[in-house]
C-alpha cells in the first residue's frame, strides 16, 4: 500500500510541492506507525489463542504471518 510512495524519487518542482510532499510523507509515517501498533496487538491476541489451543489457531497464525510479511515489506 505505502511501499511505492516511500520509494518515490519525486522531489517537487518548487517549494510548495516540496512542502506538500513532506506533509504526505508525515501522514504516511503516522499511518504506518498505527498499522505497526495494530500488528503488535494482533500478534499478542493471536498468541493467546494459540496458547489456549483455539481450533482456528493455525489459520489465525497463517494470516498473521502473511500480515507481518506484508508489513515488513
Amino acid at each position: 500500500m505505502f511501499q511505492g510512495n516511500f520509494q518515490s524519487q519525486d522531489v517537487g518542482p518548487h517549494l510548495l510541492a516540496v512542502e506538500d510532499l513532506l506533509q504526505k510523507h508525515s501522514l504516511m509515517e503516522v499511518q504506518v506507525t498505527a498499522i505497526g501498533e495494530t500488528q503488535r496487538r494482533l500478534g499478542r491476541q493471536c498468541q493467546q489463542h494459540v496458547n489456549n489451543g483455539h481450533k482456528e489457531a493455525p489459520t489465525m497464525q497463517a494470516r498473521l504471518d502473511a500480515f507481518n510479511k506484508a508489513y515488513d515489506k
